[in-house]
Parts: structure tokens; sequence; C-alpha cells
């Protein structure tokens, strides 16, 4: 008995365009130049081709993902991902192997030439139909999965206590975003998948996002990721939030952030306006935030992230003035530590010159002679060690060191140089009245001895004709109660306003 014939399997459909073929061949054209450029980076290294290879995953991985979108079918996807078989040696040097990958790279580049040159060939969807999903979706897997989500939180590993929080409390606790709509790599429930690229996922994530909160800390300027996550969020779509935490402030946080609006993350009212924000960007009804949970939330929040910097304090950052102070005192101190070589190599001449001698009177004529040399090395001396001694100190604390040493009555504004201040009662270098702790700490012992040495120096042991060789080589008065003689002979910046 045979059967009734099977109807025949209907071919698939043809793949057409779900957006204007115009807009279509300009997106593939953006790839294409990307693929180009990669062509032709410079490589000189292993280093350099690594960081090359992860930029050709990234480039194949959205160039992919590209085509699923643009087309109604994964047919073109899968043609532009097909295998691709490079050439192998036995043996292969440095340069094979970079020419090996060139040669895969432009496989793929001359893939997505034939596709936009095919444009013509592919009907374009109509409206309603575009707004049918992709035929592609199911063959994304989880990689495309991962990339939807609502808000990233760029940040660095070293706070994950402070993110932990963050998460928990603010974003998923009180503003009822779902931990699988948050990007964030140290907590539990919004990771990177294992097996995923953490580029690319990183990457994706960023693009896909809503928003990105920037948590800058001392840890996140170090973090090389952190600045590339910080450059790539600023390229994005996305709202882009930067969050602060002290000692980072408005002047230390960076050039890239300093045109935009920067809100600091442990206080009340930047939280409030984050809330509002995160609120309308995402379009979370107002019923899901209640207000009694949202300040209970915050205020558990804060009382965390505080209880955790108390315990483990940031070391504060140098900002740009301060680094170019530094430099400039190192540059002064290394001309300083030439100078006393010189010095030092004239002494040795005059020792020589001294043992050639036999008659005790010529010796009397030498050392008359070069005694002026010896007192100026002297001074020189003094002064480079109340230097070395002062370059542990911010400019104003040196201002009000200044002030002890000279008598003299300054009046130090406590809001301007908050964070100076602090920082330094907190090591014990002044008092909370501002007065110079002297005993403490050694750093102060030694400052005090130093300066001591110099004062006694100037006032007993150098002779009459000193004064005179002073002023042949310095415009400041020689005191050490006069600001300029700190500026000129210990060659340090000093602030006393």
């Amino acid at each position: 008995m045979t059967g009734s014939p099977k109807a025949p399997i209907p071919p698939p459909p043809s793949p057409a365009l779900r957006v204007p073929r115009g807009e279509v061949a300009g997106k593939i054209q953006t790839q294409i130049n990307e693929g180009g450029a990669l062509l032709t980076s410079q490589v000189g290294s292993e280093d350099e081709l690594d960081a090359l290879i992860a930029k050709q995953q990234i480039w194949f991985d959205y160039s992919k993902d590209l085509l699923c979108q643009l087309f109604s079918s994964p047919a073109i996807a899968e043609e532009y991902s097909a295998a691709v078989y490079r050439t192998t040696y036995v043996s292969p040097g440095f340069e094979r192997i970079v020419k090996s990958f060139r040669e895969y790279v432009q496989t793929y580049v001359t893939r997505l030439r034939s596709i936009q040159r095919r444009l013509e060939l592919f009907e374009v969807m109509d409206e309603r139909a575009v707004t049918t999903p992709s035929m592609c979706a199911p063959h994304l897997g989880t990689e495309t999965v991962n990339m939807r989500k609502k808000l990233f939180v760029s940040h660095a590993s070293n706070d994950k206590v402070i993110i932990d929080s963050l998460v928990d409390d603010i974003l998923h606790g009180a503003l009822a975003i779902r931990l699988s709509e948050i990007f964030c790599t140290t907590t539990d429930g919004t990771k990177i998948k294992s097996g995923d690229d953490w580029r690319t996922s990183i990457q994706k994530a960023i693009e896909g996002s809503q928003i990105v909160l920037l948590i800058i800390t001392p840890n996140y300027k170090e973090s090389e990721i952190c600045m590339c996550e910080m450059g790539a969020a600023w390229m994005s779509s996305a709202q882009v939030i930067p969050l602060i935490v002290e000692p980072i402030t408005y002047e230390t946080v960076g050039v890239l952030q300093q045109p935009k609006q920067v809100e600091k993350l442990l206080d009340e009212k930047s939280l409030d306006r984050l809330r509002d924000v995160v609120q309308e960007v995402l379009r979370i009804d107002p019923k899901e935030i209640k207000s009694d949970r949202w300040t209970g939330k915050k205020r558990d929040f804060l009382t965390k992230a505080n209880a955790h910097i108390k315990a483990k304090p940031y070391r504060p950052p140098l900002g740009r003035l301060e680094y170019e102070t530094a430099i400039r005192d190192k540059n002064d101190l290394q001309a300083a530590v030439e100078s006393l070589k010189q010095e030092n190599r004239k002494l040795d001449a005059i020792l020589a010159e001294v043992k050639q001698a036999k008659d005790r009177t010529v010796v009397a004529e030498i050392e008359e002679r070069h005694k002026e040399h010896d007192e100026m090395g002297r001074f020189k001396e003094l002064c480079a060690n109340v230097s070395e001694k002062l370059s542990a100190f911010r400019p104003i604390i040196r201002g009000i060191l200044f002030g002890a040493v000279s008598g003299k009555e300054l009046s130090i504004n406590r809001l301007a140089y908050d964070e100076e201040l602090t920082a330094a009662i907190s090591q014990d270098y002044i008092t909370e009245r501002l007065d110079p702790d002297w005993e403490t700490t050694k750093v102060m012992r030694e400052l005090r001895k130093a300066v001591d040495e110099l004062s006694s120096f100037i006032d007993e042991d150098a002779g009459s004709e000193f004064p005179s060789a002073y002023e042949e080589q310095f415009t400041a008065p020689l005191s050490i109660g006069n600001i300029d003689f700190w500026r000129e002979a210990f060659k340090r910046s000093v602030l006393i306003s």
C-alpha cells in the first residue's frame, strides 16, 4: 500500500532588508572601514598583536549581530561568519602569524563588501513586517541576551564592598531595578557569565545600556580598564552619570568629567537626584519607589559605604597643581644636589693643595683664602637638608610651619584648604588648632632639628664676611623668619593664605 506523497518542504524565504537600503549600506560601510583600520594597524610585538586580535573579535561579533538585525533571516549573518581556514605553518615566526591574521581579517572584510554590493538584490520589508522580531534572534544565544541591560555600573573591582551595597540597597532594593537588568562585574546576579569574553561582554553591555554609572574613586582612576569603560560610555548613547567618592573632588575628577554634571555618591541630595534621573530614563513607575523605603535604603547604603571607607581609607589623589609643584621641587632639589657636588669637588681641591703645603704659614693662608667658600658650602648643605625635610608637606602646611618658626601671626583659610589640613591633622603634623606638632612624628622632629641647625649657623657660626658672600648669590634677606628666604634658599613653594 503506497501512501500519499509528502508535500515538498518549501524553501526558506529569501532574506529581506529590515531597514532602508541606504541605511544598511552605511552601517556595513562603517564595519568595512573598521576592518580596514585593523588591516593597516602597526604590529611590532606579541602584546600589540594580542590587543589587535581582541579588537578583531569585537569587530567580528558586532558585524555578525548587525547583519542579524539588518536582515530578516540569519542566512546573511551565517554567510558572513562561515568558518575561515587559515594557512598553518610547522614553525610559524612572528611575521607569519601577523600575515595569517591579516589574511583572516581580509576575508571578512571581503565578505562584507560582497554583501554590500548585493544590497539591490534584496527587497525592503514594509513597516508592518519590520515590527516583527528578527528570525536571527534565536541564533544569537546568551551573548545578545547579556547585552540587553538597562544600567551599567562602571567601577573598580577593589571597590566591591561599596558597589555591592549600591546595587543591593539603591538600584535593586530602593529603585526596584531587576538584577538581570543591571550589568556589574563584581556583584552576584549581574556578573559576566562563565565562558563569555569579558571584553566583548563589557563593550556590548555599555552599547546596550540606557544609563551608565561611573563610580569614580582613587581605585577607579588607577585602573586602565575603568578608564577604557569611561571613554566607551561617553561615546555611547547612554545617559552617563559620574559619581565621585572623596578624596576625589570636582577639581581632581579629571578633564573628561569637568564639563559634565558630576554628583557625589555618598551625598543624600546627590542620591536623590540620581533617583530622579534613573526613574525618568528607565520609566520606572513612581509607585514602585516608596518614599519610606527609599529613605531607609539610602541611609543603609551610606552607613555601609562610610563605615567601609573609614576602615580602609583611600590615599589622597595628587592634583595637577600639586604634581607640577612636586616635579618642580624635584628638579630644584636635583640642582641643589649638583651644586653640593661641585662644592665638594672644590673642597677636594683645597685638601689636595693643603697636603702639598709644608709651611704652616702657607697652610693658614690657604685656609683663610677658602674659608668663605667653606661657610657658603655649609650653608647650602643645611638649606638642602631643610628643603628635603619640607618635601613631605603640602605648600599650605609649609606656610603653617613657616608661621611657627618665624613667630608671625598668619591667617589660614580653612575652607579653601580643608582637604590638605585634614590630611596633615590625621598624620599628626599639625594640631586641630593648626599649630605644628613637633614631637609626635619622626618627620616633624627631624624637620625641627634641621631648622634649628640652620638657624644656629646663621646666628652664631657664620663669620662676619658671610652676609656679604650670601648677598652675592641670594636676593632674599638672610633671615629664617622671612618667607622669601624660605622660597629662595629652600627652593620650596610656601602658601600662607
